[in-house]
This record gives C-alpha cells, sequence and structure tokens, in this order.
C-alpha cells in the first residue's frame, strides 16, 4: 500500500466529455436510445395539472441503465491494458451484475460476480446464464471478499467513482498505464477513503459495482422534451443522477430542477449532503438496488454542482408506485421506480403545471417477485 489519497484528482464532467460519451453508445450496437412516454399523468393515475413525461431505461438492453457505463468501460480499455488478461471481476446487487455478464459474453472473456447472500437466486440464475461465475457473500463480507480477490490476485481494479468512467468518453483513468490499483476501502471511523495500491503485473481487470454509469441518458431526456421544467431521478450510488443533472445542466439548461429521489432507510446522498462530505450509511431498506454502502466522492461532487435537491421515499411508497405502474402495462422494479414514487407522493415540490421528467431506471423483476408486490 503505497498511499492514502483524501481527495480525488480531476475535474468535474465537461460538455465535450459527456458529448463524446454518447457517440460512443452511438455507434457500440450495445445500448439505444430509449422511449419517452409523453403527457401521461393521467394515464398513470396523477393530476392532470402536472405535464409528466417517463423515461424508459427500464426498457435498455439488460433491462436498466447500467449497461450504458459497461459499454463505455469496456469498450475504451486498450488493448494493451488486458492483453492476456481473460477474468474479469465485479459486485452487484443485480442489475450492474447482469449488465456486466452481458459485456463479458459479448466480449469472450471470462468473469464472475460476488452478490449478497440477500440478492435474489433468480437474478444469480440469471447472471450465470451469460456464462460467468457467481460467488453468494454476506453483504457485510462483500467488500472485504473482493479487496482480498485484489491483493491475493494481483489485481488490476478500475475504480467506479472516476470520472471518466461516468462520462464514458474513453480517457482511461490513471492506474491502467502507471501500474497502480485504486480501490476504495471503508475506514473504521465510518469514513470513505480511497487507497493506492502499486502492483508489478496485472493479471485480472476488474469492474466494480455501483455508479459505474454515462450522462448519455441527460442528453436524451434534452432531445425528447427539450425544455423540462423538473427531471426526477433514482439515487443510489449517484452516479446516474449526478451525471443526467450534469449534462442537462451544461446543455444549458440551468434552470431546470434535477432531484435525486433515495430510499429513507438507504438515504446515503441526502447524508452526504448534510455532512458536505461522502459518508457511510447502513442500509435499512428492501430496495437493495439502492442501497450502496457508501455515497462515491466524484458522484458526491457532481451532486452538489448540479443536483438541485435529493428527496426520501418510504419502502411502502416505493411498493406502491410498482403497483401503479404495473396497473398501467410498466413492469418496474422497486429500485426503478423510487422516482416516480417521489411524484406520486407529492415529495417534488412546484410541479403543478410544469412538465416533469421521471426516469424509470430498471426493470428487472421477476413474475414471482411482481405478485409479491402487487398481490
Amino acid at each position: 500500500m503505497e498511499g492514502k489519497m483524501t481527495d480525488l484528482n480531476g475535474d468535474l464532467l465537461t460538455i465535450e466529455q459527456i458529448s463524446g460519451a454518447r457517440q460512443v453508445l452511438q455507434t457500440s450496437g450495445l445500448c439505444f436510445h430509449t422511449p419517452v412516454l409523453h403527457h401521461v399523468q393521467t394515464l398513470c393515475g396523477l393530476d392532470s395539472d402536472i405535464d409528466l413525461y417517463l423515461k424508459l431505461e427500464n426498457m435498455q438492453n439488460t433491462g436498466s441503465f447500467k449497461i450504458r457505463g459497461l459499454v463505455n468501460q469496456m469498450t475504451h480499455i486498450s488493448d494493451s491494458a488486458v492483453r492476456g488478461q481473460t477474468h474479469l471481476i465485479s459486485m452487484s446487487c443485480g442489475n450492474f451484475g447482469k449488465a456486466f455478464a452481458y459485456m463479458v459474453q459479448q466480449k469472450g472473456l471470462k468473469g464472475t460476480v460476488f452478490m449478497p447472500d440477500t440478492a435474489s437466486a433468480s437474478r444469480a440464475e440469471l447472471i450465470k446464464s451469460y456464462g460467468v461465475g457467481v460467488k453468494m457473500v454476506p453483504m457485510a463480507e462483500l467488500e472485504p471478499a473482493v479487496n482480498k480477490c485484489l491483493m491475493d490476485s494481483n489485481t488490476m481494479n478500475l475504480f467506479h467513482d472516476n470520472i471518466d468512467v461516468m462520462a464514458g468518453n474513453g480517457r482511461n483513468p490513471p492506474g491502467i498505464f502507471c501500474g497502480y490499483v485504486y480501490l476504495a476501502i471503508l475506514e473504521h471511523n465510518g469514513q470513505l477513503d480511497c487507497y493506492r495500491f502499486a502492483i508489478a503485473q496485472p493479471t485480472v481487470f476488474v469492474c466494480c459495482f455501483a455508479p459505474c454509469v454515462t450522462t448519455s441518458v441527460g442528453l436524451e431526456i434534452l432531445e425528447d422534451v427539450p425544455d423540462p421544467d423538473v427531471v426526477v431521478v433514482c439515487c443510489g450510488g449517484g452516479g446516474l443522477l449526478g451525471g443526467t443533472a450534469a449534462a442537462i445542466k451544461l446543455s444549458g439548461r440551468s434552470n431546470t430542477r434535477v432531484y435525486g429521489v433515495e430510499p429513507e432507510g438507504a438515504p446515503s446522498m441526502y447524508e452526504s449532503r448534510k455532512a458536505v462530505k461522502p459518508v457511510v450509511v447502513q442500509g435499512k431498506t428492501k430496495v437493495l438496488g439502492l442501497a450502496p454502502p457508501y455515497t462515491g466522492y466524484n458522484a458526491f461532487r457532481l451532486n452538489v454542482e448540479f443536483v438541485d435537491d435529493v428527496v426520501l421515499v418510504s419502502d411502502d411508497e416505493i411498493v406502491a408506485a410498482v403497483k401503479r405502474l404495473f396497473s398501467r402495462g410498466l413492469v418496474v422494479e422497486p429500485a426503478g421506480a423510487a422516482a416516480f414514487a417521489a411524484v406520486m407522493s407529492g415529495k417534488i415540490p412546484d410541479v403543478k403545471g410544469k412538465k416533469v421528467v421521471v426516469v424509470i431506471t430498471g426493470g428487472n423483476v421477476t413474475t414471482q417477485e411482481l405478485n409479491k408486490i402487487c398481490g
């Protein structure tokens, strides 16, 4: 271990990075511009004085927005960085793991996903179906297990909170060429720091879980709804929220209000904003897809700079949103419905007469799970 870095270098996202990321996605053939449903406030059972739009990332390849960031990561890692390295490792509760497994399959590589033992068996089986291994470990042991794998295997890790990864503009993060691995570790005092590991010959390339995401969702929203008053986005680690807000604000829509939505039992970004620094939160929610153990530093920076506020919704309000959307013909997982839950429960201020865009972030839910939710 060569030194602790309490601050990560790198500027906030630029519009040039954001545009570059969009080009990568458009030419990849692996993910696409998802549809937006227009003027659906009445269809969704809301008051007619809200002009509601739904951005349907549940219709994205692999069923969620997570594929966007992975396409950018795995497209632009140089051949020299992965030459001879055929085993990739990730950790995920589900959606990132599914997208990761798909990309590993597309690249003809081998991979393993570390999953918390609280994740659904159906998601683990689906990930296995892409030909990658799955290791189920207790939630508290998830990150230590990956850390041990990194150190024991002489592993290269692409730090998920890197600004270029979020932008997806193709520039390799520090470490790919200088022989360092950046790895997030939780300190005993509850603070999140980044440690730098010096390694010799990297043998495994690792894509970490959480907000490994691009800003392209924000650009697509503006193409379909050029003048939104309000945009509401689910927030887990904060990468999608911060990236979407950055794309919208840097595209000249500084008056558009952007809100993040977290479960009451996993308010990592909400508490980080209050503390004016990233903090660790012990999640107490059934919505595991929105319950990362911490907020990434660069995701936090983007949120402070571009996001207007973060609001909280209860698990019951999220379940009610899933039911409402399903009754209208939309299959949405609980983590993907949090933003709609905030609008449905009146948590977003000043929306009367406004154009409100809600990002539905994922639809990876089985019929058995839906039956349990919807009764």
